[in-house]
């Protein structure tokens, strides 16, 4: 087994506590509720451009910094709508992000 694989089943198994986004990636890392939004949102995380983008990258521009590979329509978009309703209330603060 290499070392990001054993890095990614690490990462799999830990929650992160978000501060200033720098050190979680958005999609694949356990940050809001009990698993990451690759999972919970897994026909965008097929099609999203930057699948390891941190938190900080994305939500250094208004709107998000987020792009798709397709178009949003049907199911991906109300899939986009859920994201965007979970995600529109955080708030990144000063501070590293620390794992629990």
């Amino acid at each position: 087994m290499g070392l990001m694989a054993v890095k990614d089943q690490f990462l799999n198994l830990v929650r992160f506590n978000l501060r200033d986004g720098s050190q979680i990636r958005l999609w694949e890392d356990t940050w809001l509720r009990n698993q990451p939004l690759s999972y919970r949102f897994p026909n965008l995380y097929n099609i999203v451009r930057k699948k390891h983008a941190t938190i900080a990258e994305v939500f250094s521009t208004t709107p998000i910094n987020v792009s798709f590979r397709r178009a949003l329509i049907g199911n991906k978009l109300l899939e986009w709508n859920n994201l965007i309703a979970i995600i529109a209330n955080v708030n990144l603060q000063t501070g590293k992000d620390t794992i629990t």
